[in-house]
Protein backbone atom coordinates (compact mmCIF):
# COMPACT_ATOMS: atom_id res chain seq x y z
CA UNK A 1 0.00 0.00 0.00
CA UNK A 2 1.83 3.03 -1.06
CA UNK A 3 2.14 5.96 1.15
CA UNK A 4 -0.18 8.75 0.25
CA UNK A 5 -0.06 12.25 2.52
CA UNK A 6 -3.42 12.35 4.06
CA UNK A 7 -3.12 9.00 5.01
CA UNK A 8 -3.57 8.55 8.71
CA UNK A 9 -0.65 5.84 9.08
CA UNK A 10 2.87 7.05 8.87
CA UNK A 11 5.38 6.86 5.65
CA UNK A 12 7.81 4.66 6.58
CA UNK A 13 10.99 5.76 6.48
CA UNK A 14 12.91 3.44 4.87
CA UNK A 15 10.27 2.74 1.51
CA UNK A 16 7.09 4.13 -0.45
CA UNK A 17 4.81 2.33 2.17
CA UNK A 18 2.48 3.37 4.86
CA UNK A 19 4.29 2.45 8.21
CA UNK A 20 2.77 -0.88 9.07
CA UNK A 21 3.16 -2.29 5.11
CA UNK A 22 3.47 -6.55 5.28
CA UNK A 23 5.73 -8.13 3.07
CA UNK A 24 4.53 -10.67 0.74
CA UNK A 25 8.31 -11.37 -0.49
CA UNK A 26 11.60 -9.32 0.83
CA UNK A 27 14.13 -8.31 -1.22
CA UNK A 28 16.75 -9.64 1.24
CA UNK A 29 15.43 -11.72 4.11
CA UNK A 30 16.28 -10.95 7.90
CA UNK A 31 15.37 -12.82 11.33
CA UNK A 32 12.31 -12.76 12.76
CA UNK A 33 11.25 -9.82 14.53
CA UNK A 34 13.42 -9.59 17.80
CA UNK A 35 10.45 -8.34 20.08
CA UNK A 36 7.44 -10.72 19.04
CA UNK A 37 9.13 -12.83 16.64
CA UNK A 38 7.39 -11.85 13.80
CA UNK A 39 8.64 -13.02 10.30
CA UNK A 40 9.98 -10.28 8.06
CA UNK A 41 7.17 -11.41 4.89
CA UNK A 42 4.61 -13.99 4.00
CA UNK A 43 6.97 -16.21 2.10
CA UNK A 44 9.41 -16.41 5.50
CA UNK A 45 6.23 -17.07 7.78
CA UNK A 46 4.64 -20.16 5.47
CA UNK A 47 8.23 -21.33 4.78
CA UNK A 48 9.07 -21.44 8.71
CA UNK A 49 5.51 -22.99 9.24
CA UNK A 50 6.34 -25.66 6.54
CA UNK A 51 9.16 -26.54 7.93
CA UNK A 52 7.57 -26.75 12.05
CA UNK A 53 4.33 -28.43 10.76
CA UNK A 54 5.76 -30.76 8.00
CA UNK A 55 3.20 -33.41 7.93
CA UNK A 56 0.16 -31.92 8.86
CA UNK A 57 -2.34 -30.03 6.55
CA UNK A 58 -1.15 -26.27 7.56
CA UNK A 59 2.87 -27.72 7.13
CA UNK A 60 1.50 -28.82 3.85
CA UNK A 61 -0.79 -25.61 2.79
CA UNK A 62 2.09 -23.56 4.15
CA UNK A 63 4.33 -25.14 1.66
CA UNK A 64 1.93 -24.58 -0.59
CA UNK A 65 1.83 -20.88 -0.18
CA UNK A 66 5.36 -20.26 -0.15
CA UNK A 67 6.02 -22.30 -3.44
CA UNK A 68 2.94 -20.04 -4.84
CA UNK A 69 5.03 -16.97 -3.40
CA UNK A 70 8.46 -18.00 -5.05
CA UNK A 71 6.78 -18.18 -8.26
CA UNK A 72 5.57 -14.72 -7.72
CA UNK A 73 9.38 -13.71 -7.07
CA UNK A 74 9.78 -12.70 -11.01
CA UNK A 75 7.17 -9.83 -10.53
CA UNK A 76 9.41 -8.14 -7.87
CA UNK A 77 10.49 -8.18 -4.24
CA UNK A 78 9.61 -5.62 -1.42
CA UNK A 79 12.28 -3.21 0.43
CA UNK A 80 12.66 -4.79 3.88
CA UNK A 81 10.09 -3.03 6.32
CA UNK A 82 11.70 -4.26 9.87
CA UNK A 83 13.82 -0.96 11.64
CA UNK A 84 16.76 -1.04 13.56
CA UNK A 85 16.27 0.09 16.96
CA UNK A 86 18.93 2.64 17.27
CA UNK A 87 18.62 2.22 21.14
CA UNK A 88 19.47 -1.63 21.40
CA UNK A 89 20.34 -2.19 17.86
CA UNK A 90 17.62 -5.32 17.44
CA UNK A 91 15.98 -5.32 14.11
CA UNK A 92 12.09 -5.55 15.15
CA UNK A 93 8.96 -5.25 12.62
CA UNK A 94 6.73 -2.02 12.60
CA UNK A 95 4.35 -2.98 15.26
CA UNK A 96 7.28 -3.41 17.71
CA UNK A 97 8.68 0.00 16.73
CA UNK A 98 8.23 3.47 16.70
CA UNK A 99 9.57 6.89 15.41
CA UNK A 100 10.38 10.05 17.71
CA UNK A 101 8.10 12.47 16.97
CA UNK A 102 10.35 15.21 17.80
CA UNK A 103 11.94 17.20 14.72
CA UNK A 104 14.49 16.52 12.94
CA UNK A 105 14.87 13.05 15.65
CA UNK A 106 13.06 10.91 14.42
CA UNK A 107 15.17 8.09 15.88
CA UNK A 108 13.52 4.02 15.63
CA UNK A 109 12.83 3.32 19.54
CA UNK A 110 11.51 -0.31 19.69
CA UNK A 111 8.97 -1.14 22.77
CA UNK A 112 11.13 -2.91 25.15
CA UNK A 113 13.44 0.54 25.12
CA UNK A 114 10.98 3.19 25.21
CA UNK A 115 9.08 3.03 28.35
CA UNK A 116 6.67 5.46 27.58
CA UNK A 117 5.48 3.65 24.88
CA UNK A 118 5.89 3.36 20.72
CA UNK A 119 5.19 6.96 19.28
CA UNK A 120 6.30 8.62 22.19
CA UNK A 121 10.01 10.92 22.63
CA UNK A 122 12.97 9.26 23.31
CA UNK A 123 14.82 9.36 26.27
CA UNK A 124 16.29 12.41 24.91
CA UNK A 125 13.64 14.67 24.65
CA UNK A 126 11.16 16.20 26.95
CA UNK A 127 7.06 16.79 26.40
CA UNK A 128 8.19 20.86 26.13
CA UNK A 129 10.76 19.42 22.82
CA UNK A 130 7.47 18.10 21.19
CA UNK A 131 5.34 21.53 21.28
CA UNK A 132 8.19 23.19 20.06
CA UNK A 133 8.84 20.60 17.12
CA UNK A 134 4.91 20.60 16.79
CA UNK A 135 5.34 24.05 16.23
CA UNK A 136 8.22 24.00 13.50
CA UNK A 137 6.97 21.38 11.29
CA UNK A 138 4.02 24.19 11.00
CA UNK A 139 6.09 26.70 10.30
CA UNK A 140 5.24 28.48 13.30
CA UNK A 141 8.79 29.15 14.58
Amino acid sequence: MWYVPSDHRPAHPSHGCTFFQKNLLCSTCIDNCANCGAPCCAFKGASQTAVKEKDTAEGIAAAELASSIKRWASEGRDAPTFLMCTDCGRWVCPDCIGLCPIFPCHDSICAGCNPCGLWEPCGFHTAEDAVVSEKMKRGGM
